[in-house]
């Protein structure tokens, strides 16, 4: 179940992070649930995106998130590292 859980919320937020800032992203497989509670979750992470001048960037973190009563975001605590890099054709 875990890893079924953890594959929706990567794919949830990924979906969502695309969508808001309409750039390339891509989920990189290290992303991990590490833990959760009723109304809690952390987890790591770890993609790669476009910004909007065509910059590729490689982002890795942890993040923990508290829901609400309704299901809603709360509070997000993050802790992520960005590093640039150059796409090269193939």
């Amino acid at each position: 179940m875990v890893s079924n859980l953890s594959g929706s919320i990567v794919d949830a937020s990924c979906a969502g992070w695309s969508q808001r800032r309409r750039v390339p992203y891509r989920a990189i497989p290290g992303s991990r649930l590490w833990a959760f509670t009723e109304n809690c979750i952390a987890a790591r992470f770890e993609y790669e995106w476009q910004d909007a001048v065509g910059q590729w960037w490689s982002s890795h973190g942890n993040e923990n998130w508290k829901f609400d009563e309704h299901g809603c975001m709360a509070k997000r605590f993050a802790s992520n590292n960005d590093q640039g890099f150059l796409m090269k054709p193939i």
